[in-house]
């Protein structure tokens, strides 16, 4: 099993296969980046670069740093990120995660 997987969804057909609810996107405009990963935080999630690099978009997120000595971490867990953009005419998305 991979640690991480990259999804561009850019329509409702695709959207519905990740999540049964989500808020309404106009697809002709906008699409999402749903990048899922383990980790053994749960933090907030703070986006620190969008860039694009021909038809690749290259994304950069890492957590809110937590207080010293703040034992917060658990055993791994799934978690997602996903970012609602305009759309844009690129094939490929890379995620980096700055965090542990």
């Amino acid at each position: 099993t991979p640690k991480s997987r990259t999804y561009l969804i850019k329509n409702q057909d695709e959207l519905d296969e990740f999540f049964s609810e989500f808020p309404e996107i106009d697809f002709e405009n906008e699409m999402l980046i749903v990048y899922c990963y383990r980790t053994i935080y749960i933090r907030k999630q703070v986006l620190e670069k969008v860039a694009l690099d021909g038809n690749a978009l290259n994304v950069e997120f890492n957590v809110v740093k937590s207080k010293i000595g703040h034992a917060d971490a658990s055993a791994p867990q799934r978690r997602m990120l996903v970012v609602k953009l305009d759309k844009l005419d690129i094939t490929k998305v890379n995620v980096t995660y700055n965090g542990q």
